[in-house]
């Protein structure tokens, strides 16, 4: 599911309930901008169920709905009720919904502030500013020193600023060596790209060309595949 999916990136596969505090971290870092929490309690003979909106970066309560009631056949309606006063909340509160923060990558870090800034560095990387990435990824290797993604991404810096140096293979071997402990998508990647440092371009290939049958939605791998077969 989505949620493992998450949770596996934030190496924390082994939870078996996700609070509110929880809640937010996948909530951003799954760009989603409305965290809805509930919760159900006894009032002496009551019982309330209460649902709250939370925007995800900082934590502001957008809204709070709750019914009560003390017979078990009210329950399907009082749902029903809070659903749809929930839906309305959600319809007026969205256009008032401020975007903090830009997409997140989906790469495995336990550290959330580590994916910020290894995200932003990307987009650095993207759009040519390499001088202004460098201090972004060396900042989140500091916060997560296995971030996998990270140091293969501090690879391709180096390597666009000197060409392959010891630099760039010893970052590319970091990534090598974690890649165990990561997804299958980014695992495939690393192994592209260490593959192609070695000069083994046809298991570089072999490499992206899984990586594109598995996520066929993954740009970067695509592109790296329709580069390899021009070569």
């Amino acid at each position: 599911s989505r949620a493992y999916d998450v949770l596996q990136r934030m190496k924390k596969s082994d939870v078996t309930r996700i609070d509110e505090s929880l809640g937010r971290e996948v909530c951003q870092r799954e760009n989603l901008q409305v965290l809805l929490a509930g919760s159900i309690e006894e009032i002496g003979s009551q019982v309330q169920i209460t649902v709250r909106a939370v925007e995800p970066v900082h934590g502001t309560l957008l809204f709070a709905e709750k019914e009560q009631f003390d017979r078990k056949d009210q329950v399907f309606g009082k749902v029903d009720e809070l659903a749809r006063r929930v839906r309305m909340d959600l319809g007026e509160s969205w256009s008032r919904i401020e975007k903090t923060s830009r997409p997140l990558d989906k790469v495995t870090t336990s550290s959330l502030e580590a994916l910020q800034l290894y995200s932003q560095a990307k987009e650095f990387m993207d759009q040519g500013k390499l001088e202004q990435a460098l201090p972004l990824l060396q900042g989140a290797l500091q916060l997560d020193p296995d971030f996998a993604m990270a140091h293969m991404q501090l690879s391709s810096y180096y390597a666009s600023i000197v060409g392959k140096n010891s630099r760039t293979i010893e970052e590319l071997q970091k990534a090598y060596d974690l890649r165990q402990r990561v997804t299958d998508r980014e695992q495939r990647r690393i192994e592209a790209s260490y593959y192609e440092a070695q000069e083994r371009y046809e298991d570089s290939a072999q490499a992206l060309s899984v990586c594109v049958s598995l996520f066929p939605v993954d740009v970067d791998a695509r592109l790296n595949l329709d580069d390899s077969h021009a070569a």
